[in-house]
């Protein structure tokens, strides 16, 4: 019993002659950081090494600003404090303050421990300056697909596509499941031919992600692949939450696979929860049309016209006519057309336009008319088509007298 009690006086006094820093260096090794804490709360700590012991401890418990009080007056030559005092402030917030302090520690550390967290600041103010501190990044470790993927992003940030594209394509074949470099990568590829393959193999390795199915569905809409772009957002809307925006793009696949009914279904939702989007009040107004709801194609397409303009309605209507008329679904084509001469009823020009469509339909003497029609109303500024009508207007004009000649031929025979 004398034993244990000389024994339990001599613990006592080791740790009654122990440092405040010490003891609160014993408490954190062994995992007690709130008792660390308290030591150093109760004794602040006078010196660098203490400051930043206090400072690692609160941060670990998630108290950014007492670390930021007690680094206030760290020296800016202290790597070690200047990068703790960038972490405090990037807790609290103040990236600006955090910045500046992870720069003075890469400035006062040739290792640099605070340069891949300055980098990421810099990367989200301007990537241009980023650059340079991912290439440093770079050169220390070529295979790290973290710095290679953040220094792509930077140089497509900074507008030089050219030089992305390798380091992108490097970064996600070291790491595919990095989600930031595969859609970064994904939209430096946008009109090259490889795309899709990326996409494809990027949504192998994150299945999840509703950003890359939805890069799928607009390449699929792009290539005129419609079905694919069809599953593409429709995959979309069960792995991530209904927006308004993906309710939209799904709702567009559909009325371009003609699935009217579904599409004008899927636009209302959308619309319930943005009647603003001018592209959902526009689609849904033609896929109405379509279904001959002409009071409600009309409200939408008013509402959509209220935000694009009555010209820019009447131009998508006449560009998607032409579109159903190289797909030779005329009947659609002419529907549209209908639209667009609703939408602007002065531009003469559509006449003209309706009348190549009723031509290619088969429907000469209704083309005719049209090509006439034209004529009569061409303006000034429609000079230049002119030409074209009347040439028209003669060809179809010497094909109805051959047919009245041939049909005059033939009963005189009989």
């Amino acid at each position: 019993m004398l034993r244990f009690l000389l024994l339990s006086l001599v613990v006592s006094a080791s740790a009654a002659a122990q440092s405040p820093l010490d003891r609160a260096r014993s408490l954190y090794a062994a995992g007690d950081v709130p008792g660390a804490l308290a030591v150093l709360v109760d004794e602040p700590p006078a010196d660098a090494e203490g400051t930043r012991l206090a400072a690692r401890i609160a941060l670990d418990l998630g108290r950014p600003l007492d670390a930021a009080r007690w680094l206030a007056d760290a020296d800016s030559a202290d790597a070690s404090a200047q990068l703790l005092l960038g972490r405090s402030y990037e807790a609290l917030g103040d990236r600006q303050r955090a910045e500046a302090a992870y720069a003075r520690s890469v400035r006062a550390d040739s290792s640099a421990a605070a340069l891949p967290s300055l980098a990421a600041l810099v990367l989200q103010r301007s990537p241009r300056e980023a650059v340079p501190l991912y290439r440093r990044l770079a050169s220390r470790d070529s295979l790290n697909p973290a710095h290679l993927g953040a220094l792509g992003r930077a140089l497509a940030g900074a507008d030089s596509a050219a030089a992305a594209l390798p380091v992108l394509r490097r970064a996600f074949a070291l790491y595919s499941r990095d989600e930031a470099t595969a859609l970064a990568l994904a939209r430096a590829l946008e009109g090259d031919s490889t795309l899709t393959a990326h996409l494809e193999a990027a949504l192998a390795a994150l299945p999840r992600s509703t950003e890359l199915w939805r890069l799928r569905g607009a390449d699929a809409m792009r290539r005129g692949a419609t079905p694919l772009a069809v599953e593409a957002y429709r995959t979309v809307l069960t792995v991530a939450d209904t927006t308004a925006a993906r309710l939209r793009d799904y709702g567009v696949a559909l009325f371009y696979m003609s699935e009217t009914a579904e599409a004008l279904r899927v636009l209302e939702q959308s619309l319930a929860r943005d009647s603003t989007d001018a592209t959902a009040l526009r689609v849904a107004g033609f896929a109405a049309h379509a279904e001959n709801q002409t009071d409600r194609a009309l409200d939408l397409l008013t509402r959509a016209a209220d935000a694009l303009g009555r010209e820019a309605l009447a131009d998508l209507a006449e560009q998607t006519a032409r579109v159903y008329s190289q797909a030779l679904r005329d009947d659609e084509a002419l529907r549209q057309i209908a639209l667009a001469e609703a939408l602007a009823p002065e531009r003469a020009t559509i006449a003209l336009n309706r009348g190549v469509l009723l031509q290619q339909a088969g429907r000469l003497s209704l083309a005719l008319a049209a090509y006439r029609e034209f004529v009569e109303r061409a303006g000034p500024e429609d000079a230049a088509y002119l030409p074209l009508a009347q040439e028209r207007i003669e060809i179809l004009e010497t094909i109805e007298r051959n047919r009245v000649e041939e049909d005059l031929r033939r009963r005189l025979n009989e």
